[in-house]
């Protein structure tokens, strides 16, 4: 079979970008900070619960239970996540596999956008790359559900926009299919922020075609389709979030002194320096996830070349874009007007996280400009750009040098103690012992190498200037990573403390109190998060911040009551008469089997949250379950013997899982099919 030039640049571009993350695609290093603390542990609770053969609809283990159907962060409605837990199941191997096929996917995706442009083949591997590589991603690398998210989402927008041009099936079932899986991906701040960012594009198209009535007949229609089938579509995923939103605590809008980590003036000089944006805490003043905005030299150049009002008029939606999520994650004035006035803005918390749509622009404005250049306009400004470039490195890398000298704020004024042997060590020694300084004129130092062969070549045949763009775009990668990607451990590591805490799973002993219930945390919490999430102990004694707290847990948790509540068992009588005898039959995410035998009438208590969904069964008969003054389940037993069943059932959930299920199949296959036929 052969291999299309199209397929075969895509396989290129999925190779450099596997390079490029080498230190993770090799499982030399694995991912670090929330990746496996907050992001993983749901998804092995889905895969552990399918192996129970049981469907997972709430977790009992964390902050009092939960419905994790509810929580947008982990990607309970997205396919990959079913495919992933009811196959090999999710461990730090698989989770990490994953991670790698996002980051191809990214690149993948937007050099398939690109192809609505009919930019030439150079211009379209920089922009791909730019995108998979950029600062936003390598920041980001711990954070899922912003890469999985932002993989799906230049699939979105390439059907998106085919779709309002050409009207036909097949763009129409990509974008259903492509949406789907973006939202159900996605962090709630990136599809809040991808709703204007395609709003910006369609308020532009609409003024394009107000004029004529045909036109903008035909265009409405087709906006009109793609609402209702977005409804159709997401209405599984839309259902759940709607139910759980009102009782969590996450579900209100925050103040704008409640936001964080915008991407302020400093992060910008990572631009150009993205290697100083990891050290200086003091000067970005933000966390360093959020400081590296890095989109190569080449879309740097090529980005200050698109400020011209002949490119700009062509595409004035981009540069809107850019500026309005420029504006909007920069924590300025502005940035403070835009959160109060937008509609769902004020839901997000890290401001930084708008900052992808702002590069997402800049890296459209640059393959813009850059084609433009190569195919019609061979401008001299170009070069006079990286000379300017040029020169303030120079100035830069010497004020750095000196400063270096004078504080002896450096690696060579720095002996530091090496803990450990081996390549890791190295790597980890080297990155804690380099000063701001030192970061400065180091990167300096590779930019003005890179930059003078751009300078050399930005005339000369498209490979040889390929060359130097992909090197630098891969040495900007490799570099950071050690400081924001990935972590000291490797996956091996990481699996052996997962498969350690796993095996100290604990049997619920309804006679010990829930203090006595929690077992000793022997793993580092740093590397996989809360070890209740492997250990199966209900009742937990602290609050996990994340995922999801129900508010009635919340209001327990700061209850002046909850020290006496945690001396109680698990599940108790309110007598606490000792005739009155329970017996546990069974546990197990969303059930709970008792057998009680009382010499007199009592109440039950179960140290966990009421929500809609608990069905209780007395001796086979439906009775209500009420809450008592510290927020738990009770309910009233009769004398005598009586068989307890208490389970956790939602049918409307049951159903939008399989509906989900089924319209995503359907789609998929119509899409594939038509895919082929068209191939063939």
């Amino acid at each position: 079979m052969q291999i299309s030039k199209e397929n075969k640049t895509a396989l290129l571009i999925g190779a450099l970008i596997i390079l490029a993350y080498a230190p993770l695609s090799g499982f030399v290093f694995g991912l670090k900070n929330d990746a496996f603390t907050d992001y993983f542990p749901p998804k092995f609770f889905l895969g552990e619960t399918l192996k129970e053969g049981r469907l997972p609809l709430w977790n009992p283990y964390l902050n009092f239970g939960f419905p994790v159907y509810g929580d947008m962060n982990i990607g309970y409605w997205n396919p990959v996540t079913w495919i992933v837990a009811g196959t090999w199941g999710y461990n730090a191997y698989s989770f990490t596999l994953e991670t790698i096929i996002y980051l191809v996917l990214s690149g993948i995706g937007f050099y398939k956008l690109t192809s609505i442009w009919n930019w030439s083949r150079l211009v379209r591997i920089n922009s791909s790359l730019s995108y998979a590589c950029c600062g936003f991603i390598v920041g980001h690398l711990q954070h899922f559900n912003w890469i999985s998210s932002m993989a799906w989402f230049p699939f979105l927008l390439y059907f998106f926009l085919r779709y309002l041009s050409e009207g036909s099936i097949k763009p129409w079932l990509g974008f259903s299919v492509s949406l789907y899986l973006f939202f159900t991906a996605a962090h709630p701040g990136i599809i809040i922020g991808a709703f204007y960012f395609i709003m910006i594009i369609f308020l532009y198209d609409i003024l394009r075609v107000r004029k004529f009535t045909a036109e903008r007949n035909s265009y409405l229609k087709r906006i009109a389709i793609l609402i209702i089938s977005s409804v159709v579509v997401l209405a599984g995923p839309m259902y759940a979030y709607l139910e759980v939103l009102p009782v969590v605590n996450r579900g209100e809008k925050l103040l704008f002194a409640e936001t964080g980590e915008p991407s302020g003036w400093q992060t910008w000089i990572s631009l150009l320096l993205p290697l100083a944006s990891t050290k200086n805490d003091a000067f970005f003043n933000s966390d360093i996830s959020m400081r590296n905005q890095y989109l190569g030299l080449a879309s740097l150049i090529f980005l200050v070349f698109s400020f011209r009002k002949k490119i700009l008029k062509e595409i004035p939606q981009w540069l809107t874009i850019t500026i309005f999520f420029f504006v909007l994650c920069s924590g300025t004035f502005f940035s403070r007007v835009l959160y109060a006035i937008i509609p769902g803005v004020g839901y997000v918390r890290l401001l930084g996280e708008y900052t992808i749509f702002s590069l997402f622009g800049s890296i459209v404005l640059a393959g813009y400009a850059f084609d433009h250049y190569i195919n019609s306009d061979r401008s001299r400004n170009v070069e006079k750009i990286i000379t300017a470039i040029r020169i303030f490195l120079v100035l830069l890398l010497l004020f750095a040098i000196g400063a270096a000298v004078y504080t002896k704020e450096s690696l060579v004024f720095t002996a530091v103690s090496q803990e450990g042997s081996g390549m890791r060590s190295v790597i980890k020694h080297l990155a804690d012992s380099l000063s701001f300084y030192d970061a400065i004129y180091i990167q300096c130092l590779l930019q003005l190498f890179i930059l003078y062969f751009l300078y050399k070549k930005i005339h000369s045949n498209n490979n040889a200037l390929m060359k130097w763009m992909v090197i630098d775009l891969l040495l900007a990668t490799l570099m950071n990573l050690p400081f924001t990607g990935v972590g000291i451990r490797s996956p091996a590591e990481i699996q052996q403390l997962i498969n350690s805490a796993t095996e100290q799973k604990s049997v619920t002993n309804i006679s010990e109190s829930i203090a006595s219930q929690q077992l000793k945390d022997s793993v580092d919490k740093k590397v996989i998060g809360d070890s209740r999430w492997y250990q199966h102990a209900p009742g937990n004694l602290v609050k996990i911040n994340y995922p999801l707290i129900l508010k009635t847990a919340e209001n327990h948790f700061r209850s002046d009551r909850k020290p006496l509540t945690d001396q109680l068992p698990f599940i108790f009588t309110t007598s606490k008469k000792t005739e009155n005898k329970l017996e546990l039959r069974q546990f197990s995410p969303g059930k709970i089997l008792l057998t009680a035998n009382f010499e007199t009438p009592d109440d039950i208590v179960v140290q966990q949250m009421n929500h809609n969904g608990w069905r209780l069964k007395i001796n086979a008969k439906k009775s209500a379950i009420k809450t008592n003054e510290d927020e738990f389940q009770t309910f009233s037993i009769p004398n005598g013997k009586s068989e307890i069943m208490l389970e956790f059932k939602n049918p409307a959930i049951v159903f939008f899982l399989i509906y989900s299920a089924i319209i995503f199949s359907a789609l998929s296959g119509f899409l594939l099919i038509l895919h082929f036929r068209k191939t063939n």
